[in-house]
């Protein structure tokens, strides 16, 4: 065995702090489910802060900040911002941890030890940026579904066939900036074009386990294939990853995915009646 061989397997980073960044506006119900979560991680692992990012909330969501006992090291502040992602921005610059993660009002962790198990996958490994599995709930807490987009694959994540859960996203403080944040231009897709941009930089790891659980009924917005597969087109010119290097066979790929995507969508119609 070779001293290199040797010095990367002992290779140790030291047990990070980790900042939970959580963006609200009008949903204090969600947000005390999210603070609630938070705290119960602390008993597996206590190196824990939790950044809140209030939008000017009309709800009682300021008294609760103002009042509520915390059990775990917060900041937060209440103002008006530019939307979602300007707002997870401002979260993560005020964060002091060593990786972020985002948890949004009514997210929640899997289990009580998701940031114990994080942290021991950062001190074992080389990552800057990770990401597992997610769940789905109901709002009456009932598990929907789960999703594993594993293997990560960088052509399917630029073309819209994989994503990157940011629920279920842990980065580093310092790929963050040097990333550069979130981009408000690509509308609730901001998390996936950060996703791109993170993997220009290195490849993310990957683990087979659910390690956030997501409220159907969030922030969304309705759209078409044909828009949904413009706007990936925009996001992978921003990034210089055209299809083949090409921005003819690019708009060509784009083109017959959305077609595909759209005579599938009325087939099932047709097939089906009454779904939508």
């Amino acid at each position: 065995m070779t001293n290199e061989v040797s010095e990367r397997r002992s290779f140790r980073r030291a047990a990070p702090k980790v900042s939970v960044v959580t963006v609200c506006l009008n949903d204090l119900k969600g947000l005390r489910r999210t603070v609630e979560s938070v705290e119960r991680q602390l008993e597996y692992y206590p190196s824990v802060e939790h950044v809140i990012v209030d939008g000017n909330s009309s709800d009682g969501t300021l008294e609760f900040l103002q009042s509520y006992s915390y059990r775990h090291s917060v900041s937060w502040s209440s103002e008006p911002d530019s939307g979602i992602f300007d707002a997870m921005n401002k979260g993560a610059a005020r964060a002091t941890g060593d990786i972020l993660v985002f948890m949004n009002s009514a997210d929640t962790f899997t289990s009580d030890d998701d940031l114990s198990f994080v942290a021991q996958q950062w001190q074992g490994g080389e990552w800057e940026w990770g990401y597992g599995s997610i769940r789905y709930k109901n709002a009456d807490g009932v598990v929907i579904r789960g999703e594993s987009q594993m293997p990560f694959n960088a052509r399917k994540l630029e073309l819209g066939f994989q994503f990157v859960p940011h629920q279920s996203m842990y980065v580093s403080a310092q790929l963050f900036k040097e990333v550069g944040g979130y981009s408000s231009d690509f509308g609730h897709a901001g998390d996936q074009e950060f996703a791109i941009r993170a993997n220009l930089h290195s490849s993310p790891a990957s683990w087979v386990r659910y390690i956030s659980d997501f409220e159907i009924g969030g922030v969304h917005e309705d759209t078409t294939y044909l828009k949904r597969e413009f706007l990936y087109r925009r996001m992978r010119a921003a990034n210089n990853r055209f299809v083949a290097g090409s921005s003819t066979i690019d708009f060509m790929v784009t083109s017959l995915i959305a077609t595909l995507w759209t005579m599938r969508s009325i087939i099932t119609r047709v097939a089906v009646p009454g779904r939508h």
